[in-house]
């Protein structure tokens, strides 16, 4: 398990070069295997909780990365983190019930409060547009021999990608 990837996009720092090539890699394998209708399930038994106000695209294509590959997602009212007590109870039942916590629309103090108090791979909007894992999407079809498939699949292979590696 890589939390240390979780933790290089929670404080904002980006992957360094082996990490990038890993996350590509193991993106355009994952992509491979559900393009030939067999994706694997290298989440079963996961759990992931994601943290928001409301349903959103950034949470459905998160919901949809992860339970392609396996992993049980539940949703977490954001209100939650409101408040230092409850951010410690919820710290605890994160790290009791769940391997991975994407906080979608979290501010950033609290998200990293979360990390701290539940030591478990965090995100802060995963499946968000600005969020850095798409700054790989260009380097995603090169190499790869494979025609690029649509903007949506190729950011859910890299989702998918970050966590199995923060997962597994």
């Amino acid at each position: 398990m890589n939390s240390l990837i979780a933790h290089r996009f929670l404080v904002g720092e980006g992957l360094n070069e082996p990490e990038r090539q890993e996350v590509l890699r193991l993106a355009r394998r994952l992509r491979a295997q559900a393009l030939a209708g067999h994706p694997g399930m290298p989440l079963a038994g996961r759990h992931v909780a994601i943290i928001a106000k409301a349903d959103s695209p950034a949470v459905q294509i998160v919901e949809e990365a992860a339970s392609r590959l396996g992993a049980h997602v539940s949703h977490v009212d954001r209100l939650a983190l409101d408040t230092v007590r409850t951010r410690a109870a919820l710290a605890k039942l994160l790290a009791d019930l769940y391997d991975a916590v994407d906080c979608d629309d979290a501010p950033e103090d609290s998200a990293l409060a979360l990390e701290q108090l539940c030591d478990l791979p965090t995100f802060l909007g995963l499946g968000d547009e600005r969020h850095p894992i798409r700054q790989l999407l260009p380097a995603l079809n090169d190499e790869s021999g494979m025609p690029a498939a649509s903007e949506h699949a190729d950011v859910v292979s890299l989702i998918q990608a970050v966590l199995v590696e923060c997962m597994c």
